[in-house]
């Protein structure tokens, strides 16, 4: 019996090694639970901002599009208004410039008619002047 008894008192032994040697692993599989779990909590935590911040980025993107849209069709217009300018605007310039300058002209005929004509009318003017004279005698007599 000796031998179980040795047997027993060796399997004794080695469970009590065993658990010493356990017993500290054990407590730190605790602890490593325990962190895993505060490093999950805190992921999770990092996870709902990234979500969050993904919202945020797709909303920014979404304003950035609108934005880009409201830009292309001010530039649109900008270019319709720029067009219209350039072809009509300019376009009625010149004809008025055109028109003006035709004014001018004609009043530059009239001023060269009118004294073309001045020593005919002051002519004129002195034969009236002397008919009025000759039928006022003719009167008088």
């Amino acid at each position: 019996m000796e031998d179980k008894e040795l047997l027993q008192a060796i399997s004794q032994m080695i469970k009590e090694e065993v658990k010493d040697i356990i017993a500290p692993l054990e407590s730190d599989m605790k602890d490593m639970k325990s962190d895993m779990k505060d490093v999950k909590e805190r992921l999770t935590s990092v996870e709902n901002k990234i979500v969050t911040i993904d919202s945020r980025l797709t909303n920014l993107e979404d304003k950035i599009v609108t934005m880009d849209g409201r830009l292309t069709n001010l530039e649109d217009k900008v270019t319709m208004t720029n067009l219209i300018i350039e072809n009509d605007v300019s376009r009625g310039i010149k004809l008025l410039v055109e028109g003006h300058q035709g004014l001018w002209d004609k009043i530059d005929n009239v001023e060269k008619v009118v004294e073309e004509m001045s020593p005919t009318v002051l002519a004129l003017d002195i034969l009236h002047i002397e008919d009025f004279q000759r039928l006022g005698r003719k009167e008088q007599a």
